[in-house]
């Protein structure tokens, strides 16, 4: 038997209600699904109407919540029936499910037009790294750590990481911090 070794930050109620596409109302459907000229424009481009649909789809989800999700065809038919009668007048849409380079495609120009960016490692992690050991510094709790980590990836414009990369990075914040805490202690009783 494996054992865990990840930080537990968030119910599972919390993971699901966090990484789940959102449940909209009519009005929220109006609201999140209507496209502006940008949009409109990129939307047109796609050749497939299915895709189509599924790229307003994961936009007005985005625009709810700036997280990359990855979205089965039963979890959005309503949705996606109610896009493809808005922009189609009434037509019908056979389940489907689009490839995972039609995915990355359509993400890729979701982030474009909503001027996020994808977290990349190499380029964001020291920054992130280093604003949670200064909030580490002040309260060493996980949760804490967990809405600082998200607050700074939406004021710097990036979307919501997988779980999984947060607990990591929330973990080695506070092993940091405690390394850095038990250096000081040794430095002043010495």
């Amino acid at each position: 038997m494996a054992i865990k070794n990840e930080i537990s930050i968030l119910t599972k109620a919390e993971q699901v209600d966090l990484y789940s596409p959102p449940i909209f109302s009519v009005e929220e459907q109006r609201l999140y699904f209507t496209l502006n000229d940008a949009e409109l424009a990129f939307c047109r481009s796609i050749r497939l109407r299915a895709h189509q649909c599924y790229f307003v789809a994961i936009l007005g989800y985005f625009k709810s919540k700036p997280i990359i999700l990855d979205i089965a065809y039963s979890q959005v038919s309503n949705d996606l029936t109610f896009i493809s009668k808005e922009l189609s007048g009434g037509k019908g849409l056979r389940p489907f499910t689009p490839s995972q380079k039609q995915k990355d495609r359509l993400y890729a120009k979701v982030l474009d037009l909503s001027g996020y960016g994808k977290w990349e490692e190499s380029q964001h992690f020291n920054s992130m790294f280093d604003h949670l050991i200064q909030v580490g510094n002040a309260w060493l709790e996980p949760r804490n750590l967990f809405d600082a980590a998200i607050e700074y990836l939406a004021s710097h414009k990036i979307a919501i990481l997988r779980y999984s990369v947060l607990q990591r990075l929330i973990s080695r914040t506070m092993l940091q911090v405690r390394k850095d805490l038990k250096h000081q202690l040794e430095q002043l009783t010495s």
